[in-house]
């Protein structure tokens, strides 16, 4: 009888547990979103891409799905610290001055 040795899974596996997996928006910190959204005042904030325009998405964990990116902004918006539209257009986040003292 033949005896199989298990090498592990396979390198690309690997290489995605070098990051944790996001699946929930408590999986989120607040504050380094708040300090981008502050960081970048005066100027709309987006997510996902971003392309000319400054992403949320910088300041979440690598690999945030974008439809998580949304409902973590929401929350900041329910919660007043950051103003914007949660309908999942492009966003156009700022922070609020209650955003602004929450995380100083």
């Amino acid at each position: 009888m033949e005896r199989y040795e298990h090498s592990g899974p396979p390198a690309e596996t690997m290489a995605a547990l070098d990051h944790p997996v996001i699946a929930q928006c408590k999986d989120i910190p607040d504050g380094p979103i708040l300090a981008f959204l502050r960081q970048h005042q005066g100027r709309w904030a987006t997510w996902g891409e971003g392309y000319s325009m400054p992403t949320v998405r910088d300041a979440m964990p690598h690999g945030t799905p974008d439809k998580l990116q949304i409902a973590k902004m929401r929350q900041l918006m329910k919660r007043g610290l950051v103003d914007g539209c949660p309908c999942g257009c492009r966003g156009d986040y700022e922070i609020t001055p209650k955003g602004l003292t929450a995380y100083p």
